[in-house]
């Protein structure tokens, strides 16, 4: 259980996380700008959401979870993607995202 009303928790979750989650972001998106707003927005979520969170894996399987749905989200907003990326990336980033998540999971 993590307190996420103290911020010490959540800084130290950022801490030890943020490179790995940004990488598996850059994984998937080839953008390091969308890939960090990407890792601080799951982090401010935790930070508004406050209270206690419940892990039933571990803290970094949680925290994948999160940055893929937030990929996911990402790429379901994009209606037009730049030509240098091109559909079939998306299509094998979304692939990768839903079939590789226990991978991710036990690292």
């Amino acid at each position: 259980t993590y307190q996420l009303k103290n911020p010490r928790v959540i800084s130290r979750l950022y801490k030890e996380n943020w490179k790995f989650l940004f990488a598996l972001c850059y994984t998937y998106t080839k953008d390091e700008l969308l890939s960090e707003e990407l890792v601080q927005d799951v982090f401010i979520g935790l930070w508004k959401r406050g209270g206690e969170l419940k892990v039933h894996t571990t803290v970094r399987g949680y925290l994948v979870k999160s940055v893929k749905s937030a990929i996911i989200r990402q790429f379901q907003k994009i209606s037009v993607l730049p030509a240098k990326t091109g559909k079939n990336h998306l299509t094998r980033a979304l692939r990768l995202i839903r079939n590789e998540s226990d991978l991710f999971l036990h690292s």
